[in-house]
C-alpha cells in the first residue's frame, strides 16, 4: 500500500463535487492535509540528509532509489497542500453561501413583520 494513501484520494477535488461538507469540516481536512503534508516534508528532509543510517548508502543504487522516494513524497505533499487550497476555498464558499442565506431570512422576517429593511 502506497504510504498516506487514504489522505491521497483527495487529490481529485472533481471528485467531491456531489460531496456535502461543511465549512467547518472543510477546514478540519484543510488542516489535517497540511499537516501531514509537513510530515511528509520532514521525511523528505530526514532521507536527503541520510539519516536512516541503517540502509546501506554504499550501494550502487541507493542514491537513485532514494531521489525516486524524495520526487514521490515530495510530489504527494505537493497534492495534499493542494488538495488543502481547494478545501479552504470551499470552507469560504460555504460560508460566503451561510451569510447570504442568513441575510436573506432577515429580510423575509423583517419584511413579514412590515419592517424595512
Amino acid at each position: 500500500m502506497e504510504p498516506f494513501g487514504a489522505a491521497l484520494r483527495l487529490r481529485d477535488m472533481g471528485a467531491l463535487t456531489g460531496v456535502m461538507v461543511d465549512a467547518g469540516e472543510a477546514a478540519r481536512l484543510a488542516a489535517d492535509c497540511r499537516r501531514v503534508a509537513d510530515a511528509i516534508d520532514e521525511q523528505v528532509a530526514l532521507l536527503r540528509g541520510g539519516a536512516y543510517g541503517g540502509l546501506r548508502r554504499g550501494s550502487p543504487g541507493y542514491r537513485p532509489a532514494v531521489d525516486a522516494v524524495v520526487a514521490r513524497l515530495s510530489e504527494r505533499a505537493d497534492e495534499l497542500r493542494c488538495a488543502a487550497r481547494g478545501l479552504t476555498a470551499q470552507c469560504r464558499a460555504v460560508a460566503d453561501a451561510d451569510s447570504a442565506a442568513a441575510h436573506r431570512i432577515l429580510d423575509l422576517a423583517s419584511r413579514s413583520r412590515g419592517g424595512t429593511r
